[in-house]
């Protein structure tokens, strides 16, 4: 319940609480305004976990269902479709990251990620292109589900059988007592993408999902690592995406 690794940015104890005086600590002890529950262990903080090729189409026949024949269904079956294939997909992120890190998705309540679409293609951007689709931040389990539950089942729907990658990283700045470090990150990500790629369009200046432009908490990041995802990989871009001027996915997962 309260993580599987350490918690090594708690930063107090509560003597004053009712159950410190006692001699029996409980969890919630822990968990107030003082301190930071921290659930990657030291060397896995800051670092970037790539969760590769999700596939839509994957997990809607492993649910027993064809992607290439969603339209046709009927509206009551293809509710029970997206419902059992995005359970599919965040337990196939869940199993990877799990795999990664001996850690549940879930468990990561201050997390950030990346959503990249894969498989050698890339968004026409003003400045560039790039195949990163989304920045966000938050629990990592509840966020990429809410999406899911969104626009990202619809906009994996209509490329059909394409890849996508997850980045997915729990920040943590040392000596630092605050609970918002990782907005922080969120949000010089997605200036840095703007400033680089510029946007699809002068209204929309940010990854093709992303409408706002996330918290800026005037807080120093020391080092790059936050670059990583992104980076353009050394692949090859065989397909460039550019959307529509009344696209309904510019924006869609904020």
């Amino acid at each position: 319940m309260y993580g599987t690794k350490n918690y090594s940015a708690i930063l107090h104890f509560l003597v004053d609480s009712p159950n410190m005086a006692r001699g029996t600590p409980k969890p919630e002890d822990f968990f107030g305004t003082f301190c930071i529950p921290m659930v990657l262990s030291n060397d896995q903080k800051n670092k970037w976990y790539k969760l590769r090729n999700q596939n839509l189409a994957v997990f809607m026949r492993e649910a027993g269902f064809d992607i290439s024949v969603y339209g046709n269904y009927s509206k009551d079956v293809q509710k029970e479709a997206k419902k059992r294939s995005i359970r599919n997909a965040i337990d196939s992120l869940r199993r990877e990251f799990e795999r990664q890190t001996d850690v549940g998705l879930n468990e990561v309540r201050r997390g950030v990620y990346v959503i990249r679409i894969a498989g050698g293609m890339s968004v026409r951007y003003r400045d560039g292109k790039s195949p990163v689709l989304y920045i966000g931040q938050g629990n990592l389990e509840n966020r990429i589900k809410g999406h899911y539950d969104g626009k990202l089942f619809d906009f994996m729907l209509s490329l059909n059988g394409a890849n996508f990658d997850f980045y997915v990283c729990e920040p943590w700045k040392s000596h630092y007592r605050g609970n918002d470090f990782h907005k922080q990150v969120e949000f010089n990500m997605i200036e840095d993408f703007a400033a680089h790629f510029g946007g699809v369009d002068e209204q929309h200046r940010f990854p093709l999902m992303n409408k706002i432009a996330g918290s800026d908490r005037g807080l120093e990041i020391s080092s790059d690592w936050w670059r990583t995802p992104l980076k353009r990989s050394g692949n090859k871009t065989n397909w460039i995406l550019e959307p529509g001027p009344h696209s309904q996915f510019a924006g869609a997962l904020d």
